[in-house]
């Protein structure tokens, strides 16, 4: 479940069972981020919350998501697909986490029909 004051922000928790166990939203659209807590990852709940999230923001006129993935994130590059996402591109050394240098894979969702 997302919870927010949609009239103040596009970043929403995610709650499952009362207790909050993550966080979703597009800090600068239509860019998109998401992180859940390790003990509520591979039950489907990210991905209820993205589709939630994506249906949210088409209702808001937004044309288009994108997302930038670390290619070792497995998960995360799983879920983008799995929600409708395509890659767009992969570029190298594009951030530091840490210390260690960070390549990425950008995707996009087109939300407006043709």
């Amino acid at each position: 479940m997302l919870s927010a004051d949609p009239s103040a922000s596009d970043e929403f928790v995610i709650e499952h069972d009362g207790i909050i166990i993550g966080k979703l939203g597009a800090w600068c659209l239509p860019e998109i981020g998401f992180f859940l807590r390790r003990e509520s990852r591979g039950q489907g709940l990210a991905y209820e919350a993205l589709t939630a999230f994506i249906e949210y923001i088409r209702s808001q006129g937004v044309a288009q998501l994108t997302a930038d993935v670390d290619p070792l994130n497995i998960a995360c590059l799983k879920l983008l697909t799995r929600a409708g996402f395509l890659e767009t591109g992969r570029a190298q050394g594009t951030y530091v986490v840490g210390e260690r240098v960070c390549d990425s894979v950008y995707f996009r969702l087109n939300l407006q029909s043709p």
